[in-house]
């Protein structure tokens, strides 16, 4: 018992020891060693064992603190050379693109006081989650629902409403995100059917921002047919349009999304094949696909086992003769629901144990290594080992997006669903698996992602590389660029994007204000590297990892910029301390309940939420 008394007299020795040894040690060996110092003493001291989580909570928690006010102190003594927009600079703000995060942006820029106007190049706002029967632009099948719980996708000031499903479909998405746009006076903003052919810096840090306007027929018209084109007149007379706008702006928001431009493997034999292809950009329904084609009484392949590839097989398995679906490295396959509630609740770590760790903890090998073990192990609990349904994941839990689905296993086990491995050749009349296998196929369907471009930037000004790899500070700025140009939206989370493009709205209203700065352009850049190398070293090498993220992370991050994250300490929130503590971390109601943007419904908002837990209206 000595020792559970000499522990808590030496929390802030040991604090500090973490402090100074976090640059020189990685995490995961920093860690091992100073958990293991309380827990060594405790079992040396003959604790019991039920006294050792007592004593390593009081631990964890002084080396939060003494680290939040030694980076404080660090701050003071050498703040952080940074570069900052001119009070007062920015007056006309343009935002380019209506989807999810664009209205968020706009949202956001109008409660800064900005002039605001919005570029869309369709009729409506929603973006992808938009259905559309025609396959021109990107669009949500006929079936979609989302796989993320509507308490963590929803925005932060604007809940949905009590009776919404806890995962909704497409077109209750697309009215939520009306009735958002309508509430903020987003819609008086938006220019629809108007295309951003180019966007130029001038002045130093202001922009160009030449448009024109499109036709329905044109909205689909593929990038790649103006990308190129610098000759702006040329790009407008392309679209059947001739007339174009050159308007200047202060800063421009980009939220034209990731999900635009289909992404085409190249198999051996692939130009052979006699039968139907097509990417999962365009698939609608088992009937009305590219071309009309119809897919019922068919044998299909579709490649890719990612959210869009998984949906597309399940539906497709209903109607198809066979359904084949090949994946190169396996994928593990999470249910949408456990236990009563929403998978995405019980992943999250609540806020109470999130508080206990550092946020370098949360991204480090030795972490991901224990909760990928436990959640591997509940997962085996659930619904058995993934190598027993033909998944052979070569990876671990979280060294890849998984994929979240209700219904696949149950395909595979009626046999509807036949699960294949990587494709070694295409032929005229079907594929051959690297197992050898071969199949006779009508289709083949390839989910296989999506290019990120930006078709109005110059190369210079592009912040993806010819691999598809994203380099942006905190996903947003392009360190070669002014920060009066941010991306909002450009990641790929383990949880919902809207809250987080959220939050980089508001931290990014705060840049354009002058009042926050950010670093320089150099800094930036090694901070970028930095991120991609421990990327590359927690994920797969893939180009869509470039932009992982774990939600609780980037929302903590983010709302440590803006200023909002919740304190438990102050009174303000103590109404809502049972929920602040034991709702799961990150969720966007927390980040309204004290600092910039603080919202008065907040609160109620959290409590409604948590009590829905387990509930399904």
């Amino acid at each position: 018992m000595k020792s559970l008394i000499v522990v808590p007299a030496l929390l802030p020795t040991i604090a500090i020891l973490w402090y100074c040894l976090q640059s020189v040690l990685s995490t995961s060996v920093l860690w091992t060693i100073l958990v293991g110092i309380p827990v060594l003493m405790a079992v040396l001291g003959n604790a019991a064992p039920d006294l050792i989580p007592l004593c390593l909570f009081p631990y964890l928690m002084t080396i939060q603190i003494v680290t939040l006010l030694l980076d404080q102190l660090k701050q003071i003594i050498h703040p952080p050379k940074l570069q900052f927009v001119p009070k007062g600079r920015v007056k006309k703000v343009a935002v380019i693109g209506a989807g999810s995060s664009g209205i968020t942006a706009a949202k956001e820029a109008i409660a800064a006081g900005f002039e605001v106007v919005m570029f869309e190049q369709t009729s409506a706002i929603g973006g992808n989650w938009v259905f559309r029967e025609s396959d021109a632009h990107s669009s949500v099948y006929r079936s979609t629902v989302i796989n993320t719980s509507k308490q963590l996708m929803t925005y932060s000031d604007f809940p949905m409403s009590s009776d919404t499903p806890t995962y909704p479909h497409h077109t209750e998405i697309v009215k939520y995100f009306q009735s958002y746009a309508d509430h903020f006076g987003v819609m008086d903003k938006i220019r629809f059917h108007t295309r951003v052919l180019d966007v130029q810096l001038f002045d130093g840090d202001r922009w160009k921002v030449t448009s024109c306007p499109t036709a329905e027929s044109d909205v689909g018209k593929p990038p790649k047919e103006y990308a190129q084109l610098r000759d702006v007149g040329t790009a407008c007379a392309s679209l059947n349009s001739g007339s174009q706008t050159v308007e200047e702006f202060d800063a421009v928001l980009v939220c034209n999304g990731h999900h635009s431009i289909p992404s085409w493997p190249n198999f051996p034999g692939q130009a052979t094949f006699k039968g139907h292809m097509m990417h999962s950009h365009s698939y609608k329904d088992p009937t009305s696909c590219d071309k009309g084609f119809d897919y019922r009484g068919k044998r299909v392949v579709v490649v890719g086992v990612g959210n869009s590839g998984v949906d597309i097989a399940v539906e497709l398995s209903r109607v198809t003769e066979q359904l084949y679906l090949s994946t190169r490295s396996g994928v593990w396959v999470l249910p949408k629901y456990a236990h009563g509630q929403a998978i995405d609740h019980i992943w999250s770590l609540k806020r109470v144990e999130a508080m206990c760790l550092p946020d370098s903890v949360f991204e480090s090998d030795l972490f991901s290594g224990l909760t990928g073990d436990i959640f591997e192990h509940r997962l085996k609990t659930v619904q058995g080992d993934m190598d027993d349904w033909g998944m052979r994941p070569k990876h671990r839990l979280l060294q890849a997006h998984f994929t979240v689905h209700q219904d696949l296993l149950h395909r595979i086990g009626l046999g509807s669903i036949s699960m294949q491995d990587n494709i070694k050749e295409i032929v005229e009349d079907g594929v051959v698996f690297e197992s050898g296998k071969r199949v006779q196929v009508d289709a083949i369907i390839f989910s296989t992602g999506y290019l990120i471009r930006f078709p109005f930037l110059t190369k210079e000004h592009t912040p993806v590389n010819e691999e598809n790899h994203v380099r942006l500070y905190r996903y947003m700025l392009n360190p070669k660029l002014p920060p009066t140009m941010s991306f909002i939206g450009f990641l790929q989370p383990l949880g919902a994007l809207m809250p987080i493009s959220e939050l980089q709205s508001r931290w990014m209203m705060q840049i354009l204000k002058g009042e926050r700065g950010v670093p320089e352009s150099e800094a930036m850049e090694q901070l970028i590297t930095n991120r991609l190398n421990k990327i590359w070293k927690r994920f797969l090498p893939r180009p869509r990892h470039s932009t992982e993220v774990h939600y609780h992370v980037i929302m903590e991050r983010l709302a440590e910029e803006v200023g909002c994250v919740p304190r438990v300490w102050n009174p303000r929130n103590w109404k809502v301390l049972k929920e602040l503590l034991l709702a799961p971390s990150g969720w966007p109601f927390t980040y309204r309940l004290q600092g910039p943007g603080q919202w008065d419904g907040a609160a109620d908002a959290l409590k409604t939420a948590f009590n829905q837990i387990g509930k399904h209206p």
